[in-house]
């Protein structure tokens, strides 16, 4: 399992954690962190409700 981390969590950081989960291959990319400021819950509606690709089709919480 490969494991990676984000710096940041712009448009590139929701858009590359998005095609992972869709692809379904968190079995083989695990994320380990994203560096950034805001805080979980924020993080979590960015990307659950993403402006350019919609809606998520998995559930998104924020966990600590």
């Amino acid at each position: 399992m490969l494991r990676i981390a984000l710096n940041g969590y712009g448009r590139i950081g929701r858009a590359l954690l998005r095609a992972l989960f869709e692809r379904e291959l968190e079995n083989q990319l695990h994320v380990e962190a994203i560096n950034e400021t805001g805080d979980f819950a924020t993080l979590a509606h960015l990307t659950r409700f993403d402006s350019t690709f919609g809606r998520s089709a998995r559930w998104t919480s924020a966990k600590t």
